[in-house]
């Protein structure tokens, strides 16, 4: 407790003391004396300064070694202590009976006196034999009452008969709605699903590719007028557009001299009916070798031929395309209903596609296939509602029609049906059918009155007065083989169903 310290001064009286304590706010106040110099060591001074704490409504102790001090301190009945220290740490009585005061005792007391008061009060009360059998008694009793009323305990589970209540509404999912609303308007939600797939369709286009290689001879003179080698490799070509190329398929040896000319054998670098040129068109030597050259060829080359193969077309993609967005859809609507489980209501018609987040395909187009492979990845958004919401709007609904004097059954409130009755809207508008069982009302704390002390197999005669039930009531006691309920309210647990 908080304690306002007054240290005297050796030139202080009655009048600076008391003027100090009007400084105090705490409901303590410990006035301290020097340790030298006799000062307020009147009984007067004890008195006024004692009127002075009863008027600012604080409780007075001192610190002092003054005999003088002490002795009317102990008069007044105020604490007196040795220290500070000892006076903040111990309460301060306001009982001459309950306070250690601070006396010079009247006489000494011998060594064999205080043994005999100390044993004298240490002497337990003797008790007679009938006021022990009665003290034992009264225990027993009070325990066998208060286990009267704590032991037992019980569970009443009781079944009213109930009716139906049924309402049929329009309900509005809106996307800027929160929560349920009296008005049957109810939140709508977004939802995002990734699905991905692969379809494939025969490629029903054709491309000409190139299967083999023409081959020919050319006929090489020397225009320098000295020996050439012609390369295996070199590279002889048509003068026509579109330009043919031909490679020759050894080493050739050439003398000076346009007469002495020789023959190579030629063969197309690309495979394919191109390669198959009329006579005297290949002219040209590819390179620096055309300077010192002169080529032609003096029959046709033949051989090259092309085959025809599957290739995709664009109209095999949109098919193959469409064919598996179809299918993507059905599997992102399985996937979101998958989801949501039982909580939620998805409305179909408002899945979306959001992007096509992937696509890959094989092969190409242009390139040669008998399949064309798609695969997709698509993401889908869609709206839906929550069970939960159209349960707590019907129960509103219900609340508010509900019959005076009926109470409704909880936990059986069932949302028989829910269709919706437009498509493609914003605000999607619904039709909601639900039913719960209610019961008339009855007042539970009489009905448990009403029970106290019965025993079980009265249990239904009792109830039968305040409400009528579907079922005989089902009475479980704890501990089982006690006989009857509980004679405290609060021991008995009514339970509906």
């Amino acid at each position: 407790m908080k304690t306002f310290v007054v240290q005297l001064e050796r030139d202080d009286d009655v009048v600076s003391a008391r003027d100090k304590m009007l400084w105090s706010k705490a409901p303590r106040i410990l006035i301290v004396w020097p340790r030298r110099g006799r000062v307020l060591n009147r009984e007067l001074d004890i008195i006024l300064l004692k009127r002075q704490s009863q008027k600012l409504g604080a409780q007075l102790a001192f610190v002092s070694f003054d005999d003088d001090v002490i002795l009317y301190a102990s008069e007044s009945e105020i604490p007196c202590y040795s220290s500070v220290s000892q006076a903040q740490r111990n309460i301060w009585k306001t009982s001459r009976r309950d306070e250690k005061i601070y006396e010079r005792p009247h006489r000494k007391w011998s060594l064999l006196e205080l043994r005999a008061w100390l044993k004298q009060s240490r002497e337990p009360v003797a008790m007679t034999f009938p006021l022990r059998i009665g003290s034992f008694a009264v225990g027993v009793i009070a325990v066998l009452v208060l286990g009267l009323f704590l032991l037992p305990g019980a569970t009443v589970i009781v079944q009213p008969e109930a009716g139906v209540q049924t309402v049929q509404m329009a309900v509005q999912a809106n996307p800027d709605v929160t929560i349920p609303t009296l008005a049957g308007v109810i939140p709508l939600y977004d939802t995002t699903v990734i699905v991905e797939g692969q379809d494939q369709i025969p490629a029903s286009g054709a491309l000409k590719l190139s299967d083999t290689y023409a081959v020919g001879e050319v006929s090489l003179i020397n225009l320098t007028d000295k020996k050439l080698t012609v390369a295996e490799g070199t590279v002889v070509l048509t003068t026509d557009e579109p330009t043919v190329r031909f490679r020759t398929m050894k080493d050739v040896n050439l003398l000076a001299g346009e007469e002495n000319a020789e023959i190579a054998q030629i063969q197309a670098v690309i495979p394919g009916s191109t390669g198959n040129v009329a006579k005297e068109t290949i002219l040209a030597v590819e390179g620096e070798a055309g300077l010192a050259l002169r080529v032609t060829n003096l029959e046709p080359t033949a051989g090259g031929e092309d085959r025809n193969v599957p290739t995709p077309t664009e109209q095999d993609l949109r098919r193959v395309n469409d064919r598996l967005l179809n299918s993507l859809q059905e599997s992102a609507i399985m996937d979101i209903e998958r989801m949501l489980g039982d909580s939620g209501i998805l409305i179909v018609d408002s899945l979306k596609v959001v992007e096509t987040v992937s696509q890959r395909q094989e092969p190409q187009l242009g390139e040669p296939g008998d399949v064309l492979t798609l695969t997709l990845q698509v993401e889908y958004t869609a709206q839906y509602i929550e069970k939960v919401d159209l349960q707590q709007v019907t129960q509103m609904a219900m609340d508010a029609s509900l019959e005076g004097g009926k109470t409704p059954v909880e936990g059986t409130l069932v949302i028989a049906d829910v269709y919706q009755t437009n498509t493609g809207e914003a605000i999607s508008e619904w039709q909601v059918v639900a039913a719960r069982n209610v019961y008339q009302e009855w007042q539970q704390d009489a009905v448990i009155r009403s029970l106290l002390g019965v025993r079980p197999e009265d249990v239904d005669g009792v109830l039968s007065t305040e409400l009528n039930l579907e079922a005989p009531a089902e009475v479980t006691m704890q501990p089982v083989w006690w006989p009857r309920l509980p004679y405290l309210p609060l021991r008995i647990q009514l339970e509906v169903q």
